[in-house]
């Protein structure tokens, strides 16, 4: 996540599937909390599963993934296709460089 400099990693094997672990997971466990041993740790223990996580579809507009994002009080939502397969994540960065206009 570092390299990429992403927020958010995709993971699967998760508890029924797909998963995502954040920024947050890994301050909250490791850095805020002291929880346990991050080098001792597999991903998979701070990761949120599936049957917790909130996603969506590919065609789902930019203001109701804020909207949704808000809500939730997250800051990253998979994305899924037609398929149902994860397709991407978007980010709160993302939707406020949409909506200052920073990609076009």
């Amino acid at each position: 996540m570092r390299e990429l400099r992403a927020g958010s990693v995709l993971v699967d094997g998760a508890a029924g599937g797909l998963g995502i672990a954040t920024e947050r997971d890994y301050l909250t466990r490791f850095a805020v909390y002291g929880e346990a041993d991050a080098d001792e740790t597999p991903l998979i223990e701070i990761t949120t599963a599936s049957s917790a996580m909130v996603t969506v579809a590919a065609k789902t507009r930019v203001a109701e993934c804020l909207s949704i994002m808000v809500a939730g009080g997250f800051r990253h939502l998979p994305v899924l296709g037609r398929d149902g397969k994860a397709v991407g994540v978007i980010s709160m960065r993302d939707i406020l460089r949409y909506f200052l206009g920073a990609d076009k």
